[in-house]
């Protein structure tokens, strides 16, 4: 049974092997149970760390670590997550590992919060920060209603199982997504299904996705596509991903960095994701 006590694990984290000058940059940690509850982690964000209230939250999810990104596109991708966050004072939320896209930005986290404890199974991994992004939308607001939540917005790069889960998740809870294409895995997939689903005529009143013999044949050409390039977990997510993007295909904006749709400005795919979020 779980106990609850009074965390002593807290402090600072250097990254790098230099010396501790004027310069150096230190990110606080606190290390938590994993059993924490989203209200008490969003309370001690407010209280403890004094984070002031954002106008957006912005989360990236990229559980991969294959991904092929040139020093062009990664200064792209980096401005405009930078662009984002300083024009709506918000939020950047991501994993936090060294591994895949979230790497670009790992040196740059300023707080790290470090769960630690026994899982009974991989939804419980999923959950957690899931919850505690969605408790952040409610922080200083009496109101319950849709309206008076804080935007929130999830980014899409690369990815494996893990990373579709969390974007399932994240769209049955009615938040806008950005899927970065052009980095195979799970982000190619989402933007093929999402141009797939697009594509065909949808019953609005058919709450299973079902799709004619003719399309069915294309849908499971893009899915075997996937599993050939290794990626075996997609049996593990098809069914769950494509239920979904069926229903919620409106608020998925995808983003290439050679399509002039947005110019190479990923600043503009996030801001179509938060008006479709709005509009659907």
């Amino acid at each position: 049974m779980y106990r609850s006590e009074v965390t002593k694990d807290y402090g600072y984290i250097k990254f790098g092997e230099n010396d501790i000058d004027t310069d150096t940059c230190l990110s606080q940690y606190i290390r938590l149970a994993f059993q924490t509850n989203a209200t008490t982690v969003v309370k001690f964000l407010k209280s403890g760390w004094r984070w002031p209230t954002p106008d957006l939250i912005i989360s990236v999810t990229a559980d991969g670590i294959q991904y092929q990104m040139s020093t062009h596109l990664r200064r792209i991708f980096q401005r405009g997550l930078v662009i984002s966050a300083t024009a709506t004072n918000a939020w950047l939320i991501t994993t936090g590992t060294n591994a895949g896209v979230v790497k670009l930005v790992e040196s740059n986290h300023t707080h790290f919060l470090l769960f630690d404890g026994k899982l009974s199974n991989t939804d419980s991994l999923l959950l957690q920060p899931a919850k505690t992004e969605q408790y952040s939308r409610r922080i200083n607001t009496n109101i319950s209603t849709e309206n008076a939540l804080i935007p929130i917005v999830m980014i899409l790069v690369e990815g494996g199982p893990f990373s579709v889960r969390t974007i399932c998740h994240a769209l049955q809870s009615n938040t806008p997504l950005v899927v970065v294409k052009g980095f195979g895995r799970a982000a190619d997939l989402v933007a093929e299904l999402h141009n797939f689903f697009s594509e065909i005529e949808i019953d609005e009143n058919q709450t299973k996705y079902q799709v004619s013999s003719s399309n069915k044949a294309k849908l499971d050409s893009i899915l075997e596509q996937t599993r050939i390039n290794n990626n075996l977990w997609i049996d593990e997510v098809k069914d769950n991903l494509c239920q979904v993007l069926y229903k919620q295909k409106q608020l998925v904006a995808i983003f290439e960095f050679d399509n002039p749709r947005h110019g190479e400005k990923l600043e503009d795919a996030i801001l179509e994701a938060l008006l479709n979020g709005q509009l659907f």
